[in-house]
């Protein structure tokens, strides 16, 4: 499989082609360039190309040849003296009436041929950019840079999408009868960011492994390194290999079917300690599995904490390979956004990083770059309403993004939206066994059709129950989120089949006990101790928060419960800013006074009798304030 700046970035589309009447080739030559506002045009050539080809590996095996018309345009903005490379393909002939926007991978904004070829293979007029950003991902030349940094983060991609479609227009006489995104990790991202930011660029997004989570991902991503600084000398990676496989013999038969897959890790209870005094070969030589080597495995699967034991980001699961994320001198994106971005220190050597170091990171990260950066806002709203479609796949073994951050995700859609009805009809997860990271891993790989289910949804309004994942000698139809692929007790468990998406409720049951999968996922794979209760009372859930182990689950609930009343109270400006205080403060982890202060006042602003949270008097922990005259919050620091 192929990666590109480590983060793998998938735009591989493939649909039969629909045959369409195409103008003549001196066309392509006398093509002109409208630049988008704010942008103006350095300089743009339009070529005809015959057999273009991409010999790479491609995951639907369609990449030529083919004959096109290749659109180099290069815009700049201001006096930012940016260069911002766009290629667009435009299919000579057997143009199927849709543009396809590709994305990037790591700090690389596209994928270019590895991408387009296939695209237009397939029918699409297709584009990519280099978001005026080098293809090597080398961010000590661009991470100080405003216009660049923007570019990167989400303009570049929608500047590309306004000319690739005017650019289609202009050259096939008729404009894209629809529009389609297709992307993987930072792709991924950048799709779901054309959602949230430019509603209108595409009538449908396909976004795999989605890092929408830049911001802490990024610093979650070296605590498996880290925990190894903190506790000791590193664990030879055959130990974690050896710890991994061993959690999927204990957790492989959940599903009913012995294929060396985890379907659903949110149900494996499996914990290190239990194969202590395990011996292993490592390089030729036996060695045994310590307490220490569990409790490193242990500590990397239940997520980056801080020293108090409290929950900041989600941890990588069974059956995942370790080795990205474990080995020095830690992940590539991870030291690069240590070193620019947060300490403003090219090359700066952070592997011996310490953790109160590491949560220091991630707080500041949150807080200097969770508004530019992070891609995570639940509210689709303006996206549904123009009738917008979205499927999201995400591996469980992936080993640079954890899954979970796509579970929380769409829990948090899912509280907004009105639940699940409501949000299938725009939003859809599919969560795929034994898959790592954008295709790699045991299980099946990327999506047998890749945009045939979406295009099938947006245009002929059939919505995707399952999807079929290929390769590795094996098929599986992917069942949509929450439900999970169980096996029936017959025929060849390779055969798409015989896994046809039965709901197992307790499997369903367990991934939905708290919100965000909150019970399973953060930090334990059981339910949480002292967290809040769903049960509509804010002060109780505040409670919770205060009380609970692992205290970033239960400020979700109070923030997306009190999210859509505070919508309807007060706009979407100052909700979204209410909803949003805890990425400023404290990155959904410790709570200090101001912290209380603001949970307060947020009870204050959205309930009628905020003041029955006196019940708390006597039943708090001995660092809980007394309640029974509380004094009233500072809400004039909250609201505008």
């Amino acid at each position: 499989m192929l990666l590109i700046g480590t983060f793998l970035a998938l735009g591989i589309l493939f649909r039969t082609c629909v045959g369409s009447s195409i103008p003549g080739t001196t066309r392509c030559s006398s093509l002109t360039v409208t630049p988008p506002d704010g942008a103006s045009l350095i300089n743009s050539t339009a070529t005809e190309r015959y057999n273009v080809t991409y010999d790479g590996p491609t995951y639907n095996g369609v990449a030529g040849s083919i004959d096109i018309c290749d659109v180099e345009v290069f815009l700049t903005h201001g006096d930012a003296g940016d260069a911002v490379r766009f290629s667009i393909y435009l299919p000579l002939s057997g143009w199927n009436g849709r543009w396809q926007g590709t994305g990037g991978g790591g700090f690389a904004a596209g994928g270019f041929d590895f991408e387009l070829v296939p695209a237009v293979t397939s029918g699409y007029s297709a584009g990519a950019t280099d978001a005026g950003v080098n293809l090597a991902g080398d961010t000590d030349v661009w991470y100080n840079s405003t216009q660049l940094v923007e570019n990167f983060v989400h303009l570049s991609f929608h500047e590309m999408t306004l000319i690739g479609k005017d650019l289609s227009e202009k050259f096939y006489g008729r404009k894209p009868e629809y529009s389609y995104w297709f992307g993987c990790s930072t792709g991924g991202r950048q799709g779901m960011s054309e959602a949230q930011r430019y509603p209108e660029d595409y009538d449908g997004i396909f976004a795999g492994a989605p890092a929408i989570n830049w911001d802490r991902v990024t610093i979650a991503d070296y605590w498996p390194l880290t925990v190894q600084n903190q506790d000791g000398e590193p664990v030879p990676i055959c130990k974690l290999t050896a710890i991994g496989n061993a959690s999927i013999n204990s957790c492989d038969l959940l599903d009913g079917a012995a294929d060396r897959l985890i379907s659903n890790p949110l149900k494996c209870e499996f914990d290190a300690n239990s194969v202590v005094g395990m011996e292993v070969q490592c390089d030729g030589n036996v060695m045994t599995i310590t307490d220490r080597d569990a409790l490193v495995w242990n500590k990397i699967r239940n997520g980056f904490k801080d020293e108090y034991g409290n929950f900041l980001w989600y941890g990588l699961q069974p059956g995942t390979d370790y080795q990205i994320q474990a080995i020095q001198p830690g992940f590539l994106i991870s030291i690069q956004w240590i070193a620019d971005f947060l300490l403003r220190h090219p090359g700066l050597d952070v592997s011996d990083i310490k953790q109160d170091e590491l949560v220091d990171l991630f707080h500041r990260s949150v807080s200097e770059f969770g508004e530019l950066w992070g891609t995570d806002n639940p509210d689709l709203s303006e996206y549904h309403a123009r009738g917008g479609k979205i499927l999201t796949w995400h591996g469980w073994a992936d080993d640079i993004i954890s899954p979970l951050g796509t579970v929380d995700y769409w829990q948090r859609v899912v509280d907004l939206a009105g639940g699940e009805e409501k949000t299938d009809e725009f939003y859809r997860v599919f969560m795929a066994p034994g898959l790592g990271h954008c295709g790699n891993g045991p299980g099946p790989q990327l999506p047998t059709d890749n945009l045939a289910p979406l295009v099938e949804w947006v245009e002929n309004g059939k919505a995707p129950e399952t999807i079929l994942f290929s390769g590795n000698g094996q098929s599986r139809n992917i069942c949509k989120f929450p439900k999970e692929l169980e096996y029936r007790g017959s025929g060849s468990v390779s055969d798409a089949a015989m896994s046809d998406g039965t709901v197992d409720d307790a499997a369903v049951t367990q991934s939905t006990t708290c919100r965000g999968i909150a019970g399973t996922a953060r930090g334990s794979i059981k339910t949480q101790e002292g967290s809040g209760h769903d049960d509509g009372n804010y002060a109780h859930d505040c409670v919770g928060f205060m009380n609970s182990p692992y205290y970033g689950p239960t400020i979700e609930n109070l923030e997306f419960e009190c999210y859509s009343e505070a919508r309807q109270a007060y706009g979407w400006r100052d909700a979204r800013r209410l909803a949003n205080l805890d990425r400023q403060h404290w990155g959904r982890g410790q709570m200090d006074w101001n912290q209380w202060d603001f949970c307060m006042a947020l009870l204050l602003a959205l309930t009628d009798d905020p003041w029955g949270i006196g019940y708390m008097d006597g039943k708090d922990d001995e660092d809980l304030p007394e309640f029974n005259d509380p004094p009233a919050p500072d809400v004039e620091h909250i609201l505008p």
